[in-house]
């Protein structure tokens, strides 16, 4: 699964209904490792971003990142390599966790919509 993929908004919604119906324990303890693993390559990639944001930044005379409009000050030369690098983590492929459609598949009080299952389709193995 891309790291994109697992950074976005959408995905983070839709494993969090997920995670918010009664699972069988097998489903359960599956899931709790699969927002164990999401959760820390989320935490490394915007820590690896706002790293990056702030040494990329153009500095005051005190050497600090300047921030304006609650945004870091970059030149155009280092937006596009910043972008350049961002895109490139995002590319990565994350080892997750699956859950078979057999541990879910009897599951009577989770509803997602379609858009959310596209979300979904990489942690759920047939």
């Amino acid at each position: 699964m891309k790291l994109a993929v697992i950074t976005s908004d959408m995905f983070q919604q839709a494993l969090s209904r997920l995670s918010e119906g009664k699972l069988p324990l097998a489903a359960a303890l599956k899931l709790r490792e699969i927002n164990r693993v999401v959760y820390s390559k989320n935490k490394d990639f915007h820590e690896i971003r706002i790293g990056r944001l702030k040494s990329l930044a153009e500095k005051d005379e005190e050497g600090n990142p300047i921030i304006e409009n609650e945004t870091y000050k970059l030149s155009k030369n280092n937006l596009d390599m910043l972008q350049n690098e961002i895109n490139k983590l995002l590319e990565q492929d994350v080892l997750v966790p699956k859950l078979s459609m057999k541990d879910i598949a009897d599951i009577k009080d989770i509803f997602v919509a379609q858009h959310e299952l596209a979300m979904l389709e990489g942690i759920i193995e047939e």
